[in-house]
């Protein structure tokens, strides 16, 4: 949680990649609990996943 604080709060090349390691962290845990998870707890798993993704990309990648 704190990453995700200083991602908002720094901005810049540093907040992306405090942004990336949250999102590589959270994507770990998904990956951990992945075996013990129903169908509906998968979807909402990869749906997680693919906002973390677009939202590291729109930081990266901004207009």
């Amino acid at each position: 949680m704190a990453l995700l604080v200083l991602a908002a709060v720094v901005g810049g090349p540093v907040g992306w990649v405090l942004l990336t390691i949250a999102v590589a962290f959270v994507a770990w845990l998904l990956y951990l609990a992945w075996p013990y998870a129903s169908t509906n707890a998968k979807l909402i798993r990869v749906a997680t996943a693919l906002l973390g993704a677009a939202l590291v990309l729109v930081r990266l990648l901004p207009r």
